[in-house]
């Protein structure tokens, strides 16, 4: 069994802060959130769920993503999982994909549509599972 750390616990910390951090605990693996932060946001206090500093953005370049990857097997950390938040976006979808393998995430977190009552529950269900597919 692996202990891993989601980084949006760590809303007040950078990644680059955080891997010290989880090595020194004990921890073996990281599941990275992966979400942009509005200018607007980021002049907030920072929180869980808004203004995160301990967050992968999308705009991130390829060589912050290998920087990363390399910090995480200098401190011995797996990269587990990018852990976005989406809907049924296929081109967001595969953009997580491909941060993931930069990565070498062998997970990420998909998400499904909500149900908000405005359609037939049949065809909402299996639009997704064909986005799931």
């Amino acid at each position: 069994m692996k202990y891993s750390v989601f980084s949006v616990m760590a809303h007040d910390q950078s990644p680059e802060a955080l891997l010290p951090m989880m090595k020194e605990a004990g921890y073996q693996a990281v599941e990275w959130r992966f979400k942009e932060i509005s200018d607007s946001l980021k002049q907030e206090q920072t929180s869980f769920w808004r203004n995160n500093k301990c967050t992968i953005d999308p705009e991130a370049t390829d060589d912050q993503l290998e920087r990363l990857k390399q910090l995480t097997a200098q401190y011995g950390i797996e990269t587990l999982s990018v852990t976005p938040y989406l809907t049924d976006n296929l081109e967001e979808t595969e953009q997580v994909l491909q941060v993931a393998n930069k990565l070498g995430a062998s997970f990420i977190r998909l998400g499904v549509p909500k149900y908000h009552r405005d359609g037939n529950f049949q065809e909402l269900f299996e639009n997704a599972r064909q986005y799931m597919k």
